[in-house]
């Protein structure tokens, strides 16, 4: 898993490449895309769409220890 920190960091490495090759127009395609979508999370549970959509499911899935149950704590 990513994590807050890993996953902050590529948003700003793909924030970066995309503002340095994306023409104006692409810019705006791409404000308005990220501003759907922050609009949309607020009335979708986008946990309830990763988990039924299988593709999404295994890629969020990539990392974790699929061994162990949601909400048990890990030893140290």
């Amino acid at each position: 898993m990513l994590g807050d920190c890993g996953a902050t960091a590529l948003g700003a490495v793909l924030g970066v490449a995309a503002a340095a090759r994306a023409s104006r127009p692409g810019l705006i395609g791409l404000a308005a895309a990220l501003a759907a979508l922050t609009a949309a999370s607020e009335k979708v549970s986008f946990t309830k769409v990763i988990a039924a959509t299988p593709p999404l499911r295994v890629l969020d899935e990539w990392g974790r220890d699929t061994g162990q149950k949601r909400g048990e704590a890990t030893d140290g």
